[in-house]
């Protein structure tokens, strides 16, 4: 049986609930502000958890190494 993705800090790769609702524009990575989940509470609280899976989200200075962006967190 194959592992269902997790999200991860240190991959753009999002488990399928994110990218499904990020696909529906639920939730987006915001510069200088991080992670958004448009129907929380409290929209200017980034989000470090993925609300789905549960998995930590990746985060632009994991993402950006030296100056040199290596894709958006979720590419």
């Amino acid at each position: 049986m194959t592992e269902r993705p997790v999200c991860r800090d240190w991959s753009p790769i999002p488990c399928p609930e994110r990218k499904a609702a990020r696909d529906r524009g639920e939730i987006g990575y915001l510069w200088g502000i991080g992670w958004i989940w448009w129907r929380s509470k409290d929209v200017t609280q980034p989000w470090v958890k993925c609300p789905w899976c549960d998995g930590y989200l990746p985060s632009m200075e994991k993402i950006v190494r030296n100056g040199v962006l290596y894709g958006w967190p979720d590419d």
